[in-house]
Order: C-alpha cells, then sequence, then structure tokens
C-alpha cells in the first residue's frame, strides 16, 4: 500500500471511529456564546486596557526577528525578559523559547542520557511525551498521582542510574486536578533525583503573584526545572525555563529547538514582558476564578453531573467518541462554546467536555452554564 493510500485508509478509521478532527473557523465577536474553550484564564485577551496601554508604549517594533537567538535574533526585549523572570523566582537564571512544545522537547533531551532514568507521571501532556521520546534516557511512567508507585520506582533504580528525572505537570490538563507539590519534593530529596515540573497551567493563575503552584506552596528553590508557559493565562506566546547559570548555557549550546528556529519577534516578547507585569496584580482575578470553579463544580455535582477537576479546568466525563461530540454540539447550539476531547489527547473510554473557567465570568453567566449542561449532560 503507498503512502496516499495509508494516509487515505488512516482518515477513514478515524472518521468510522468519530475519533476525526478537523481546524474550524474562530468565529470572532461572538458575544451570544460563553466560551469555555479558551485557556484565557484571567481574561487578559479580553482586556482592552491592557492592549491600548500597550500600543501607546511600544510603537514601530519589528514584527520579525529574521534570525535565530544565536545569530542576530537575540533582541533586548528577550534579554529584559529573562531578567525580569529570574528576579521573580529568585532564580540564577531564565531561558525563554518559541513555545511550551519548543522548550520540553528541547530540553529534556539535551539534560537526559542514555544512563539516565525519566520517572514521567503517566498524564503528562503531549509535549513531554515527544520529549521523553527524543531522549536517550530509560523511561517509565507511573500510575497518575500515585506517588507509591514513584517511591517504588526510585527506590529500585537508586543505585542503576547516573540520574534519575522526575517529571509532572502541576495542573494536569485534561483532568484539571493537581500534583502534590510537597509529595514530589520530598520524594526528590530523599532519593537525590531531579523535579522537572511544567506549570503550564498553574501560570498567572496559583500564587500570590501567579507563578504557579511552585510560588503557592513555597517550593521554587527546590525545584530543578521550572517550565513556565506565556501562552495561557498570560494571553501572549513562548515559554520560559527557570533554571541556574550553568543549565542555561548549557541549553544555549546544545538545545536544538532553540538553536535552529527563528526567535520570535520583538513585538511579541515585548507584550509578554508587559503581561507578565500585568499578571502579577491581578490577585484579585486570581480568587475570583478559583472561587467561580469551586461555585461552578459544586452547582454541577449537585445537579447530578460526573465531573473532575480542582481547579480553573473542569472535564465532564462523557465516554464515547460520538455521545462527546454530539454533546458539545448540543452545548454550542445554546451558547456554551466548548470542545469534544478525544483520544489520542486522552485514554480510550475517556472522551469529554473540557471546560476552561476564566475569571471575568458573571454570576448568570455561572447559571447559564449550569441550567444548559444540566439539562444536556445528564
Amino acid at each position: 500500500m503507498n503512502l496516499y493510500s495509508k494516509i487515505k485508509a488512516k482518515l477513514s478509521e478515524l472518521k468510522e471511529a468519530d475519533a476525526f478532527r478537523f481546524l474550524k473557523q474562530k468565529q470572532e465577536n461572538d458575544s451570544s456564546s460563553i466560551n469555555l474553550a479558551t485557556n484565557d484564564y484571567l481574561a487578559i485577551a479580553q482586556n482592552q486596557e491592557f492592549l491600548n496601554e500597550f500600543h501607546k508604549q511600544q510603537t514601530n517594533l519589528p514584527l520579525t526577528a529574521s534570525s535565530s537567538r544565536l545569530l542576530s535574533g537575540n533582541h533586548k526585549y528577550y534579554t529584559e525578559l529573562e531578567q525580569k523572570l529570574s528576579l521573580l523566582y529568585n532564580s540564577e537564571s531564565a531561558l525563554f523559547f518559541n513555545s511550551g512544545y519548543h522548550l520540553n522537547i528541547g530540553v529534556l533531551p539535551s539534560i537526559t542520557k542514555k544512563n539516565d532514568l525519566i520517572l514521567a507521571d503517566k498524564l503528562v501532556h503531549a509535549s513531554l511525551i515527544e520529549a521523553i521520546k527524543l531522549s536517550s534516557a530509560k523511561t517509565i511512567r507511573y500510575k497518575h498521582l500515585d506517588y507509591k508507585q514513584l517511591e517504588l520506582l526510585l527506590s529500585k533504580y537508586k543505585n542503576d542510574y547516573e540520574n534519575i528525572f522526575i517529571v509532572s505537570e502541576s495542573i494536569f490538563s485534561m483532568d484539571g486536578d493537581k500534583v502534590d507539590l510537597q509529595k514530589l519534593v520530598q520524594l526528590k530529596q530523599k532519593y537525590n533525583a531531579y523535579l522537572y515540573l511544567d506549570e503550564a497551567h498553574a501560570v498567572g493563575v496559583c500564587g500570590t503573584k501567579g507563578l504557579g503552584i511552585s510560588e503557592q506552596e513555597n517550593l521554587i528553590s527546590k525545584i530543578d526545572f521550572i517550565v513556565g508557559t506565556m501562552g495561557k493565562a498570560l494571553s501572549s506566546i513562548g515559554a520560559y525555563l527557570i533554571c541556574t547559570n550553568d543549565i542555561k548555557s548549557y541549553l544555549i549550546n546544545n538545545c536544538r529547538s532553540l538553536i535552529y528556529t527563528t526567535a520570535l519577534p520583538p513585538i511579541n516578547i515585548a507584550w509578554s514582558s508587559f503581561v507578565l507585569d500585568k499578571s502579577i496584580t491581578l490577585e484579585k482575578e486570581r480568587i475570583t476564578l478559583n472561587n467561580i470553579s469551586k461555585t461552578l463544580k459544586t452547582k454541577l455535582h449537585k445537579a447530578g453531573i460526573k465531573i473532575v477537576g480542582d481547579s480553573h479546568i473542569l472535564a465532564i466525563i462523557v465516554g464515547g467518541n460520538l455521545e462527546c461530540l454530539n454533546l458539545a454540539k448540543r452545548l454550542s447550539e445554546n451558547g456554551i462554546t466548548v470542545q469534544a476531547i478525544r483520544p489520542p489527547t486522552v485514554p480510550l473510554g475517556t472522551s469529554r467536555i473540557r471546560i476552561s473557567l476564566h475569571s471575568n465570568l458573571s454570576q448568570s453567566e455561572i447559571e447559564k452554564i449550569v441550567t444548559i449542561i444540566t439539562k444536556y449532560a445528564n
């Protein structure tokens, strides 16, 4: 079977399993629909005052870097942003990447070698899975949030590998549940391992300054590699690694996804720096978002809806692909924009409606969400 025949067969297979995906045109300025499919957790993207202020401050910024950072693309906004991040985290260094995907698939394979071991939570997201595949280290995926199994693995292999890396998210993107970071730090210290923590969905949302679960738990200094992203709660693009000076220098010399890609345009980095400053002040929005999540989850539970998540990300577990697609369609038709999340993004038989909350939701919108979901999800 030639390539095109294989592709056609695979597409037919996806359609038959109700797993076929396609790119939908975003509906601009649809104020009648409540968008629960965005990662704009702090509603920064909806804040016209921020945008106006930024445009007044920054004019005629280049729209392209035209080069990689190691050639001529390392403009001053990168340096200023990395310095700002290292000060915020009270760390030696920070290194900025084009996206969280670029960061993970570059950093993890760079710092791990064949005689190392990666112990990764079973439900880490796609970029970490790809990073693990690109690494030459031995990898074992432990059961989701199963710290007993993790400790058994650490105890069993502590003398068999040069370095052991524990890899986890802090808030898991598809279930909305949180890691026990105190436990991970305890285990990493007990077994002399390294902790690689992806805070993609916690940055902006957790901690007094919005630096994530690591700040909230006062554990920043105990974590070897902290990954933060600008593309979710902070409504920009790019991602950063909080690390030591030596790790930064090593990555600049060895990390292929940093070395061999065009740098982000100065206007994007300047916007990231601007919204980072703003996000630090949004403690009220973080409290509001947390309250909205608790209220909505409580109301849906009382209405008999099976829902999971301990954060601003909640999920209605539907099960089958077709049932999930139909529910997403019905909710959308009734003014609630959501997406059906299906395998391979989530395990087979756990297709779900993923609810991403944001701090701008009003009480009346929360009541509408409860009413419509209760009507169609029961």
